[in-house]
């Protein structure tokens, strides 16, 4: 993925995918080629996917999303 805007809270590079500077092509490319190729390298990431999956799970957002309404209605 490309390291801009909230891309660098699900994406932990080199632990669940890959962190890409914006514009690096070439590095883009080669991470690409890795993946393709690398079935091992696959399985790590998707080994180390929980740390995503639990931090992004739906109802913690929606928890996290309704408190901050609340607190803004308490600022009417």
């Amino acid at each position: 993925a490309t390291n801009v805007g909230g891309t660098n809270e699900m994406i932990e590079n080199n632990i669940n995918g890959y962190l890409v500077e914006k514009f690096d092509y070439n590095q883009m490319a080669d991470y690409l080629f890795e993946l393709i190729t690398s079935k091992n390298k696959r399985a790590y990431f998707i080994n180390n996917s929980d740390f995503t999956l639990n931090k992004f799970e739906p109802n913690l957002i929606a928890n996290q999303l309704l408190n901050i309404y609340k607190e803004v209605l308490k600022l009417k």
